[in-house]
């Protein structure tokens, strides 16, 4: 079973870990592949090689400035809950990866479908033009990594909101057992001093004040000196 303080650094690992795939190549053609970090590039205006220059001067600028900001934004939101999910306390961290996770998804897959579709009507464009022979292509199996990761990570963080906090159950069941024992040790004290008590009455010698001479119990002279007791 998972810990909380364990769910707290797996999830910033995760979060660590969707950054570095902004960073791979999962879509574009056989000789040209694209990365999102690609595209927040290409929305600033910095095209990478003669090839994309083609491509994207086909495109709207002020949607690929907008993708690139919006792709830009969830690489930071991905460092910002990497950051929260160690610094909070308590569930919020867990509250705050289930939310970022969320939006971030939501951003990669629009980013995605945004291209597949800006690519696909411009197909025929960039055949008859002979820019690129192939065809724009997605690689499936890194998006379902790059989705799978975000997916575990809410599952992480939702499983952590549901366990206890272990910390707490141990106080009570510390303060509620001290007090039995308590006033068992109290009673059984009790009951012990008595008969010490009674133990002690019993050995005690009654004497003769003037000569030291042994007394019975309710004697009242002393038969050696005859004092009056």
């Amino acid at each position: 079973m998972i810990m909380k303080t364990k769910a707290k650094y797996l999830t910033a690992i995760l979060f660590l870990a969707s950054v570095v795939m902004y960073f791979v190549p999962f879509m574009g053609w056989e000789r040209l592949q694209l990365r999102l970090f690609d595209l927040v590039q290409i929305g600033f205006g910095n095209k990478r090689t003669e090839e994309i220059s083609r491509i994207v001067d086909n495109l709207p600028q002020s949607q690929m400035s907008l993708l690139g900001y919006v792709i830009l934004g969830a690489m930071f939101a991905a460092l910002v809950g990497a950051v929260l999910s160690v610094l909070l306390k308590k569930d919020a961290p867990y509250f705050a990866t289930v939310i970022l996770s969320v939006l971030i998804n939501i951003v990669i897959v629009f980013s995605v479908l945004f291209m597949k579709q800006k690519m696909g009507q411009m197909e025929q464009v960039l055949k008859l033009n002979k820019t690129l022979g192939e065809s724009f292509e997605i690689n499936r199996n890194l998006v379902y990594i790059w989705i799978g990761i975000f997916v575990v990570n809410i599952a992480v963080s939702l499983l952590a909101i549901a366990l206890p906090d272990k910390k707490r159950k141990k106080d009570t069941r510390i303060i509620y057992s001290e007090q039995p024992v308590k006033s068992i040790q109290r009673q059984y004290q009790d009951k012990l001093q008595i008969p010490v008590q009674q133990q002690k009455l019993e050995n005690q010698k009654h004497l003769c004040p003037q000569c030291g001479n042994e007394l019975p119990e309710n004697a009242k002279f002393c038969t050696k000196c005859g004092q009056r007791l």
